[in-house]
């Protein structure tokens, strides 16, 4: 489901691009069997093209587009959810 408007987003950041792809194969994986269906939307990733707004060329960060959540609490636990499930 494709949206105009992000809600909120959940976003790792990886000082090690090799790690952030693994991640990221398994965020994939969890996310088309519908594990992270509770709120994600989509998910994306940075690429190894230099971004001119990265902090270095090694960084990376995969986002989480989700659906606003009500309060703290709640924000907290489904973020520790969606995390358990990659």
């Amino acid at each position: 489901m494709r949206r105009e408007e992000v809600d909120g987003i959940w976003a790792l950041y990886f000082n090690d691009k090799s790690l952030m792809n693994e991640i990221w194969k398994l965020a994939v994986k969890s996310f088309r069997e519908g594990k992270l269906n509770n709120g994600v939307y989509s998910i994306k990733c940075s690429t190894n093209y230099v971004n001119p707004k990265g902090i270095t060329p090694t960084t990376g960060m995969l986002i989480f587009n989700c659906s606003l959540l009500p309060d703290e609490e709640t924000i907290l636990e489904r973020g520790k959810k969606y995390f358990r499930n990659i």
